[in-house]
């Protein structure tokens, strides 16, 4: 009966997993800050992979002015993180600003076909590394406006 009991609440738990707001799915839709991908910056980089950093609710003024005068409430942030060995996102790295303050989520899958669940677990592990950059409203990547080949 015990085996039972935990076989239906993991059944339960993995088809009520967390997905992304529409917001988060909607990246593309928003301003890319940085117009080449980041490269893993080392073995110990948390979002191993080729990344893109989406700026949404933002102007582009905003975010050239964000270094200096932080970002708009409402902001959104997403990283999302591609394997080099596979064609499509693994991995979307949130934080929104709600009242002065980041929100922090991550969502990953493992397959094209299968949609983002929410990584259970606190805040604590994103913003032990982003304390690096609290003097720049915690984020890592400084917008750059125009495109990798100079077409504006």
């Amino acid at each position: 009966m015990y085996i039972a009991r935990v076989l239906c609440l993991l059944s339960w738990l993995c088809g009520c997993a967390e997905t992304p707001p529409d917001d988060v799915l909607d990246y593309a839709s928003c301003l890319l800050m940085n117009p080449l991908p980041i490269e893993a910056t080392g073995n110990d980089d948390p979002h191993l992979g080729l990344k893109s950093i989406y700026a949404c609710n933002c102007t582009e003024e905003e975010l050239i002015e964000a270094p200096v005068h932080h970002y708009p409430d409402g902001a959104l942030i997403i990283k999302v993180s591609s394997r080099e060995t596979q064609d499509f996102p693994w991995l979307l790295a949130t934080m929104r600003k709600r009242e002065g303050s980041w929100e922090w989520a991550e969502y990953t899958r493992n397959f094209a076909d299968e949609a983002f669940a929410r990584i259970p677990g606190g805040s604590q592990i994103c913003t032990d590394c982003h304390s690096q950059v609290s003097g720049v409203d915690w984020v890592f990547t400084v917008y750059q406006p125009g495109d990798p080949g100079g077409n504006e």
